[in-house]
This record gives structure tokens, sequence and C-alpha cells, in this order.
């Protein structure tokens, strides 16, 4: 079932920056023509079927039922849109002044006239048609997708941080939030002592440590969605990891981590980040600590990486799953029966079973630990999987990256984009090598030591 009107009603602003609603009778007639039994379908075929005339394959020439398909959905957005302003007042309005009234003129800007009319005003490009110029009704429904390009649109987050509100959660902040990162802030525009510093470290360590590892599980089984709240069970693992609880301690000692950054990257933002003066005053000095300038020089890249990670960071599961298999088939080619069979086996024992060096010696045929090491070339196989992660990720934002960014700021954080991808790529290669120092539990490891398991199993002897 839906709500039919919101398919013929428009929501759109009067001078005074009031949201008012304009019903559009001859929209109404064409979908009672259209669509006889409108009330009892959903939203999700109509929205198909509107978008099947409303943009037709071909090069047809537009017709009426063509503009009346695409005002029957930007009525459907401007309410979406009209929606998410409301819930932001809601869920910010009382402790940070956040006021539809403020919100609404930064992003519903369609004024009802069909687009065909106005497409010689060179520049203009309302929020409606960006969202729907992108949507693509097999991938969201119409809803999600202009709920989020709103949240995303840069004028709109522009105030918001303003008025002190950034729109991730603690732990969307704390899932993408690199150690490396977190040590620049907390040592220089939120100066720690080094204990503090490394304590912070160790918690985000086990954050990611169980978080994420949940998290790829999840989505794996087909989990969509933003991060959700840790569940106690996941704080009570953490806690174990750390040495310390309850899960209460947990949450807070968490929560406190997600607010310092969550400060620094609005402070980031809005140009308002604090330094101190190499006197040790919390006054500015225009001899400031040299932390200050690079980090104001990342926050367009910063957006960019954020905005990869939240829609995209399945990409990275994909493709951690294709590089290994890749470069474990590659390593395979290059050896010759039986040795090609020898190493799978001696990848299963050390991955799978957490045999010692020696004892894989025993089982392949060999006469020492170090022939072991020499056929298994485990950090010749980081290292390809290194590059063919970076290559497949690069190739991956470029092409998805579009609905977020222009062309042009796109080859601007080419750069920077790439230094993020390879910052987290070799994060991860790390954690392995530090989990293959310990192989008796190592495929209950990192991500890439489960994935590589999973490879081995895919692959017959």
């Amino acid at each position: 079932m839906n709500t039919a009107s919101q398919y013929w009603k428009l929501i759109k602003l009067t001078a005074s920056g009031r949201s008012q609603t304009q019903e559009l009778p001859e929209v109404r007639s064409f979908l009672g023509e259209s669509f006889p039994e409108l009330i009892e379908m959903t939203n999700l075929s109509i929205q198909r079927q509107l978008m099947a005339i409303a943009r037709p394959s071909g090069n047809s020439t537009s017709t009426q039922a063509n503009r009346y398909a695409e005002l029957s959905l930007r009525c459907f957005i401007s309410k979406q849109i009209e929606m998410t302003c409301v819930q932001l007042e809601m869920q910010f309005g009382e402790l940070h002044g956040v006021r539809r009234s403020e919100l609404l003129p930064l992003v519903l800007d369609d004024d009802g006239r069909v687009w065909q009319e106005i497409s010689s005003e060179i520049g203009y490009r309302s929020v409606a048609r960006q969202i729907l110029d992108t949507f693509d009704p097999e991938r969201a429904s119409l809803a999600t997708w202009t709920t989020r390009l709103v949240k995303h649109h840069r004028e709109l987050n522009t105030f918001l941080l303003e008025c002190g509100v950034y729109l991730l959660s603690d732990w969307a902040i704390l899932n993408d939030t690199l150690p490396t990162k977190l040590r620049r802030v907390l040592s220089g525009t939120q100066p720690l002592t080094e204990p503090e510093i490394q304590t912070a470290l160790s918690m985000l360590d086990a954050y990611h440590g169980v978080y994420r590892r949940d998290r790829l599980i999840a989505r794996q089984s087909g989990a969509k969605g933003q991060c959700p709240e840790p569940t106690e069970a996941q704080l009570n693992e953490m806690g174990e990891r750390l040495g310390i609880g309850p899960a209460s301690r947990v949450m807070r000692e968490l929560r406190t981590i997600a607010d310092r950054l969550r400060s620094y990257r609005i402070a980031v933002r809005t140009g308002r980040i604090k330094t101190l003066s190499i006197h040790g005053k919390g006054d500015e000095d225009s001899r400031e600590m040299s932390l200050a300038a690079p980090n104001l020089e990342e926050s367009e890249s910063d957006r960019a990486a954020e905005d990869f990670v939240q829609h995209y960071r399945y990409a990275f599961s994909e493709a951690l799953e294709k590089a290994i298999q890749t470069a474990i088939t590659d390593r395979v080619q290059t050896l010759k029966a039986p040795k090609n069979q020898d190493y799978l086996m001696a990848m299963r024992l050390f991955h799978q079973e957490g045999l010692s060096m020696t004892a894989i010696a025993a089982n392949v045929g060999l006469a020492a630990q170090f022939q072991v090491t020499r056929l298994l070339k485990l950090k010749e196989l980081r290292e390809s999987v290194r590059h063919k992660m970076i290559a497949l990720l690069k190739h991956y934002v470029k092409e998805q990256a579009s609905a977020f960014v222009t062309l042009e700021q796109l080859e601007s954080l080419d750069s920077k984009i790439e230094t993020a991808l390879i910052e987290q790529v070799d994060l991860l290669m790390s954690e392995d090598a530090a989990q293959a120092q310990s192989p008796k539990n190592y495929g209950k490891g990192s991500r890439f030591a489960k994935m590589l398991c999973q490879q081995l199993d895919r692959i017959a002897l």
C-alpha cells in the first residue's frame, strides 16, 4: 500500500521560504488513466513503471506522458525531501538549533516547471533533478535514494556543520578511522599524553577487530544499511581483548574517542580547527604546530573517502577476494607438478590447520622449515594481493564516485584517494603479517585470513 497523493502533490517553497503543497491535476489524471490500481500498488512498482515512461529506451521524442511521469516522480521526491528535513529538525533541533525552515531552501528548489522548458538556463540543475538523474530503481527505492542524496548535499552539510552537526554515527566514524589518523588527531589538535594515546589506539584496534569482522560477515549475508550500535556481546569481546570491563565501560570509552574525532572533523570542515602555539598556550598564534595546515588541506579528500567507505565498502571485500584468488592462482601456475599440489597443501596446513613450518615440511616431503618458507612465499603473496587490491579499488572508486563528486573534483582528489586506499590496504597486510606469527588461530583472525581460507577451500587439490 502507498499514499497515492504523494505522486501528484508537489511540495514547493513560497516566496517567504515556507513549504506548501500544490496539487497537479493533470498529473493526477495521467496516473488515474495509466495506473487504475494505483492505491493497491507498491511504491517500488509505481516508481519502476514511472521511470520506464519518463526515461524510455532509445531516442524517442518526448511526449506528454514522459513529462507527467517525470513530474509525478518529482512530486514524490519533494515529499521525501521535506520529510528528511523534518527528521533532521526533530533529531538536532533542540540541542543544535536546526530548523526545517533553514534546511528546506537549500534542497527544495523544484518549482514544478517541466525541465525541457528550462534546459536553456545554463547551470540550473535542481536537487530533484540530480536525484532523479542518478536514480536506479533496481538498486534502491526512491525514498532511500532521496534521503541519501539530501544528507550528502554539500550546502546542507555545510549548514549542519555550522550548527555543530556531523551526520555520521559514532560507529561509522570509528569504523572508518585508521589508527594513524587517530594518532594525528589526538597528538595534534587535541593533545593527550602518550599513554592516553596508546590506550585510545588499543580501544580502536579492539573495535576494528570485532566490529569490522562482524560487519563484513553481515555484508556477505546481504545485510545493508548504516553502522548499527555494537551489541553487548561485541562490547564484551572487545573488553576481553583489552582486559577491561564491563561492557558499559567499553561503550563509554568508545564514545569518548568518537566524540573527539567528531569534534575534529567538524572543526576541520568549518575552518575552526584549534591549534596550540609553540609556547603550549590555547590561544591562536602565527607559529602553530605543523600538523594543523595539512589537516585543513585534507578536508576535501576526507569527505570523498568517507562517502566511498560509507556507500561502497563492500567493494573492499570484493577486491580482497578477487586479489587473493588471482594471487594464489598465479603462484600455482608458476609451479610445476607435483610442487603446485605441495604448495596448496602447505597453504592449507598453515592457514587452516595452524601447523608449524616444521610440521608442514614432514607432511609435504620437505627436509627443513626454510624450504616450506621458500615454497609458501607469504611475504610475496601479500605484496601481490596488495598491488592487485589497490588497482581494483582505485578503478572502482573512479567508476562509482560520480554519484558524489564531479569529474573535475575526482581528478583533483586522485592522488589523495590513492594514498588513502594504500594506507587502508597496508593496514590489512600488516594485520595479517602479525596474525601469521601465531598460525594456530590464523583463520579466526583478520579479514585477509578469513578470505584466504575461503579461497583455499574453493581450489581443488
